[in-house]
């Protein structure tokens, strides 16, 4: 039997295997393409995902509580069963529990030991641009964010908003809001907290709001195709507001902590979202920034509240409708792609390994 094989052979009868520095290269299966097998280091949380079959559970969530490194099996489903079946006392294994975050979370950590939680996040899209006299700029995103105790540990933030290119005339994409993942400790009792980032609003005539979020996005401004001093408004970071779109006629509002900023707001354009609540829109033009994790709204109606979609034929898609997924959906952040859309929602998706075998958190 081969070095490799004894290895393999050895964790899937649950035994430990030992840290496997001082191996040789080819014996790491976990470089196998696709891999098989994984490690979890001593005093390590992991959640193991195979990706040369369809497992049955299709995530592992193991935590290693022994003094060496554990490997985990799966190059097919008879080895990923018996790692399942028959692990070590000192390891844990589980279905990994997963918690979808919609618009915004304040809770705690209720299990008397610390729990690694893994996370996924996405900052909300921006607005699309529109025109009728004048052109409407589309609404910022606002940022996702967690935090772990008082502590950022993750962030998305927002995409920009559409606006028009005063070379050409032509309409300029707003950007998705960008992804980010990772990990982190969260202390027995410490406060979990999260905000979601809405989509910004779309523009005609009168500008989009920003949408909310652990910041808000800009709101856009309204101005002349041809105007040279023409800026979009900004998607929002963990740190500040998205800046405000600007031009030589109506500029729009930066963005804020939990708050949008409004669309051209001397021309009465549309207010961007505040909290969970979507924002309005005043005079005709201009959509709605979204509240919390909500699309931003379609030009002329409002954004959504507490993760709905936005409002209109075209507003952007609220995160409610991923309430249930256990990956990053490409729609999450999306950029609007119809003149006047809304921005759709960001997202955060969080998985961790119950100590007690009950997802509690």
């Amino acid at each position: 039997m081969t070095a490799r094989r004894r290895l393999l052979a050895a964790s899937a009868l649950g035994g430990l295997a030992a840290a496997f520095a001082g191996l040789p290269a080819w014996a790491d299966c976990s470089t196998d393409s696709p891999p098989t097998c994984a490690y979890v280091a001593a005093s390590g949380t992991g959640i193991i995902t195979p990706s040369g079959f369809t497992a049955t559970p299709t995530k592992l969530g193991v935590i290693n509580n022994c003094s060496a490194t554990v490997m985990v099996p799966m190059s097919n489903q008879t080895s990923w069963d018996s790692f399942y079946n028959n692990p070590q006392s000192c390891v844990t294994v589980g279905t990994p529990c997963t918690k979808v975050i919609t618009s915004s979370l304040s809770e705690t950590n209720p299990y008397v030991v610390a729990v690694t939680v893994f996370y996924e996040i996405v900052g909300g899209g921006g607005g699309y641009a529109g025109k009728v006299s004048l052109v409407g700029g589309g609404g910022g995103g606002g940022s996702s964010a967690v935090f772990a105790g008082g502590t950022l540990q993750g962030c998305g933030t927002g995409g920009s908003g559409g606006y028009y290119d005063y070379l050409t005339g032509n309409p300029v994409s707003p950007s998705a809001g960008s992804s980010s993942s990772g990990s982190f400790s969260l202390a027995s009792g410490a406060n979990l907290a999260a905000y979601v980032g809405a989509g910004g609003g779309g523009g005609t005539q009168r500008s989009g709001g920003g949408g909310s979020g652990y910041y808000g996005g800009g709101g856009g401004a309204s101005t002349l195709p041809s105007d040279a001093a023409a800026a979009p408004a900004g998607g929002a970071t963990c740190s500040a507001g998205g800046a405000a779109g600007t031009s030589s006629y109506y500029n729009g509002l930066a963005g804020s902590l939990n708050a949008g900023g409004q669309g051209s707001s001397a021309f009465a354009g549309a207010y961007g979202g505040s909290g969970a609540s979507g924002g309005t829109v005043p005079n005709t033009y201009g959509g709605g920034g979204g509240g919390h994790g909500s699309g931003g709204g379609y030009t002329g109606f409002a954004g959504g509240t507490s993760g709905a979609n936005g409002g209109g034929t075209y507003g952007g898609v609220g995160a409610n409708t991923w309430s249930s997924v256990t990956s990053m959906p490409a729609a999450a952040g999306a950029a609007a792609t119809t003149a006047g859309g809304g921005g759709n929602a960001g997202l955060i998706i969080l998985q961790y390994v119950s100590p007690t075998g009950t997802c509690s958190l």
